[in-house]
C-alpha cells in the first residue's frame, strides 16, 4: 500500500506528509503554534474605532448597507435569527440544535477535549465523534444571519448577540488550544464571517474599543496563523483548503492595511490564490474534487476576493477571473431552472457566507453574484436570488442591469478535464461520469449516471452524509454501492484506504460520440476490475433514453452483476419493469442470462437504499438492483427508460 500512495500521489506529497506527521509527533507544530494570551498579541500603532471605521468603508466600500428584502423572506430570516437569540442554531442548513458548548457534537452529544493543543487532538477515529458537528457552529456563518437581521430591522439585540457569542468563543476557544483550531481552513471561515459582521457592526455603540480590540487582535492572529500554515494545504490536502485560506489572506491583506503584517498577507495569499485556482480549475470549467458543493465553495471564495479587490479599484487577477467565468459556464450547463445541480461527489454541507433565503441546494444566488462581478449583467430574471449580489456589490450599481443571453443548448457535452459529461434532448438532462483519475479521487463512481427530466431528478446520486462513521455506511456512500453504475463481484471499483484515500484509480478510454437527428449517444469504458472491463452506451432520444451495458468478462469466470439505479421517487416492481412516480415512468431492464430485480428502501441489514440531501441527513429511497451472474464472457444489460 506504501508504493500504491507513492505512485499516486507522488514523492513529493508523501515526504512531506511523513515530516509532517513526525513534526506533529514529537512536539514540532505544538511549539510553532504555542498558545498566546491576546494581550500579548502586538497589533502596531494606537488603533481606534475611528481608524477601523474608517478604514473598512474604504477598503470594502463595495459591501453594500442600503438593501432590503422581501417580507417573505425577511420573516425567514427573523425566525432564524430570533433562535440564534436563544442559543439555538441550524446545522448544515437542516436541523436545530441547542447550543452547549464550542467543542460540543449534537450528533453523538460528545464533547471534545478543550485543554489540548491542536496538534494532539485526532480528527477522525475520536471518541467524539464528526469532527465537522463541531467545526459547523464554529465556522460563525450563523454571524451572516445575525447581520442580515440587523440591516433589515436596526434592532440592536442582534449586534449584540454576535458579541456575546465572540466572547464566548474567545473565552472558551483560547488561542491554538482545541479542536478549532486543528483546520486553518475553519479558521479563514470563522475570520470572514467575523470581518463581514465587523463592518456593519463597527460604528455600533456595541461595538466598544475592547471588544473592537479583541478582534482586531484574534484577525491578527489567524492570519499568522493561516500564514504560517497554509503550506500543509498546498502540499498535503491539495484541493479547496488551500484556495479558502489564500482568499482570506489576500482579503486581509487588502482590508487591514493599519496592521504591520497586512503586505506580507496580501502578497503570500494572492500569490496562492493564482497558483492554487490556475490548477485546481480545469479548462473546462470543473473543478479538482469533482464536487459541486466544494466547486460551489470556491466561486463564494472568489466572490469574496472580488468584492475585496474591486472596493480598492484594484485589477482583478487574470487567471482567477478567467476560471471562474469556466466555472460559471459550466454551472450554466448542469443547472436546472429551479437552480438545482446534481449531488454529485462530496458534499459536506458548506455554504459559507449564507447571505441568501433561498434553499441550501439552489445554485443560483452565488452564480448570479459572480457572474455580475465579473460582467455586470445578470443570469436570471428572478429578484429573489439576487441578495448576495446585492451584499457584495456597492449599492450605486446600475439597477437597469440585463439579464445576459445564453447559448442554445448543444445536445452533448463531454468535459475532457472533469470527465462529467452531458446529454441534453427536450427537457432530458442526463450526466455521466467517466475520466482516468490524474488527481486524488473522493468516491467510485466511475459510470455513474444521473437522469434529470426537467426540474426533476429521475436518478440521482446519494450524497454524502458523514466523513466520520461506520464502514458500511461509509462504503455504500462513497464507493460504489449507491451509485448508478455497475457493481461487479460486489467490489467497489477501486481499493480504500484510510480516511480519503483511494488506491487503484479509475481508468477509462476517451469517450466516443455520435448524433443523429433524432438521438444523440455516448459510451465510455472503464478497466478498473481486473479481468473485468464495463462499457456503458446512452442514447438519448426526445422521449427515452436506453443505457446498454456490456461487462467484458476476460476469464470467463464465475460473475455476480448488479446494475444500480436510486431514486427518490416512488417505485413498484412490475415484471422487468419498474414503474415510477405513480406511473409518470417506467424503467425496463432486461438481459441474456437469468436475472431478478430488486427494491431496497431504508434497508439496514444490507445497507441499501438510502439518500443524503444535506451532511449529517439520511433518509430512506428507492434502490433498484437488477442483480444476474453467469460466466459469459460478454454479460449484455439494457436499461430502457422513457415516460408514461
Amino acid at each position: 500500500m506504501q508504493l500504491e500512495i507513492i505512485k499516486n500521489m507522488g514523492i513529493r506529497w508523501t515526504l512531506y506528509r511523513i515530516q509532517y506527521e513526525i513534526k506533529k509527533k514529537f512536539g514540532y507544530l505544538e511549539r510553532a503554534y504555542k498558545p498566546i494570551d491576546l494581550e500579548d498579541i502586538d497589533i502596531g500603532a494606537k488603533i481606534d474605532k475611528e481608524l477601523v471605521s474608517s478604514t473598512l468603508k474604504a477598503n470594502l466600500s463595495n459591501l453594500n448597507t442600503s438593501f432590503s428584502i422581501n417580507e417573505f423572506d425577511k420573516l425567514a430570516l427573523l425566525e432564524r435569527a430570533d433562535n440564534i437569540l436563544e442559543s439555538k442554531f441550524y446545522y448544515f442548513n437542516d436541523e436545530k440544535f441547542e447550543f452547549r458548548g464550542w467543542n460540543y457534537s449534537p450528533k453523538t452529544e460528545k464533547f471534545a477535549p478543550s485543554k489540548l493543543h491542536w496538534s494532539k487532538i485526532s480528527d477522525f477515529n475520536s471518541d467524539f465523534g464528526d469532527i465537522k458537528w463541531i467545526w459547523e457552529l464554529s465556522r460563525f456563518t450563523f454571524a451572516y444571519d445575525l447581520t442580515r437581521a440587523y440591516l433589515y430591522t436596526k434592532n440592536d439585540i442582534y449586534v449584540e448577540k454576535f458579541w456575546q457569542l465572540f466572547e464566548d468563543f474567545i473565552q472558551k476557544n483560547p488561542l491554538e488550544i482545541g479542536v478549532n483550531y486543528k483546520c486553518s481552513q475553519e479558521m479563514s471561515f470563522r475570520t470572514n464571517a467575523w470581518v463581514f459582521a465587523l463592518y456593519h457592526f463597527v460604528d455600533h455603540p456595541a461595538t466598544t474599543d475592547d471588544r473592537l480590540i479583541t478582534l482586531l487582535k484574534c484577525i491578527s492572529h489567524y492570519a499568522n496563523h493561516i500564514y504560517k500554515h497554509i503550506n500543509f494545504a498546498v502540499e498535503a490536502v491539495k484541493n479547496n483548503h488551500s484556495i479558502s485560506e489564500a482568499t482570506t489572506l489576500t482579503v486581509l491583506g487588502n482590508t487591514f492595511d493599519f496592521l504591520p503584517s497586512s503586505k506580507k498577507l496580501y502578497k503570500k495569499g494572492i500569490k496562492v490564490l493564482e497558483r492554487e485556482i490556475g490548477w485546481q480549475v480545469k479548462k473546462d470549467g470543473t473543478f479538482i474534487q469533482h464536487s459541486h458543493n466544494y466547486h460551489r465553495l470556491v466561486l463564494q471564495n472568489i466572490s469574496w476576493y472580488i468584492a475585496s479587490t474591486q472596493s480598492l479599484n484594484k485589477r482583478l487577477s487574470s487567471i482567477v477571473r478567467d476560471r471562474a467565468q469556466l466555472s460559471l459556464n459550466y454551472f450554466m450547463d448542469v443547472i436546472s431552472e429551479s437552480g438545482e445541480v446534481p449531488n454529485y461527489g462530496m458534499n459536506d454541507g458548506s455554504y459559507i457566507m449564507p447571505l441568501t433565503e433561498r434553499e441550501y441546494g439552489d445554485y443560483r444566488p452565488v452564480l448570479q453574484c459572480l457572474n455580475y462581478q465579473l460582467n455586470k449583467d445578470l443570469l436570471f430574471n428572478d429578484d429573489s436570488v439576487n441578495e448576495i449580489l446585492y451584499l457584495l456589490n456597492p449599492a450605486n450599481m446600475d439597477e437597469k442591469h440585463s439579464v445576459c443571453k445564453t447559448t442554445d443548448d448543444k445536445s452533448l457535452i463531454v468535459n475532457e478535464y472533469g470527465g462529467y459529461h452531458i446529454l441534453r434532448k427536450g427537457n432530458f438532462k442526463v450526466f455521466i461520469k467517466s475520466k482516468t483519475y490524474k488527481e486524488r479521487p473522493v468516491q467510485a463512481d466511475m459510470n455513474h449516471v444521473e437522469i434529470w427530466y426537467g426540474n426533476q431528478c429521475i436518478f440521482g446520486d446519494a450524497g454524502t452524509y458523514s466523513y466520520n462513521d461506520e464502514e458500511k455506511v461509509l462504503n455504500y456512500f462513497n464507493g460504489t454501492f449507491s451509485h448508478n453504475t455497475v457493481l461487479i463481484n460486489d467490489s467497489n471499483q477501486m481499493t480504500k484506504g484510510s480516511r480519503f484515500i483511494w488506491f487503484n484509480w479509475s481508468e477509462s478510454k476517451t469517450p466516443k460520440v455520435t448524433h443523429q437527428n433524432n438521438k444523440s449517444s455516448i459510451e465510455v469504458e472503464l478497466s478498473n476490475y481486473k479481468e473485468y472491463r464495463h462499457i456503458r452506451t446512452l442514447t438519448l432520444y426526445e422521449d427515452k433514453l436506453v443505457i446498454d451495458d456490456e461487462i467484458v468478462n476476460e476469464a470467463e469466470s464465475d460473475t455476480d452483476i448488479k446494475v444500480q439505479w436510486l431514486t427518490e421517487l416512488k417505485a413498484i416492481i412490475k415484471g422487468n419493469a419498474v414503474r415510477l412516480d405513480y406511473d409518470n415512468w417506467s424503467l425496463d431492464i432486461v438481459g441474456d442470462t437469468e436475472s431478478v430485480i430488486d427494491l431496497y428502501s431504508g434497508d439496514e441489514e444490507n445497507f441499501r437504499g438510502w439518500m443524503s440531501s444535506t451532511y449529517g441527513e439520511i433518509h430512506p429511497a428507492n434502490q433498484i438492483v437488477y442483480h444476474t451472474k453467469s460466466d459469459r464472457k460478454n454479460i449484455k444489460v439494457k436499461s430502457i427508460l422513457s415516460k408514461g
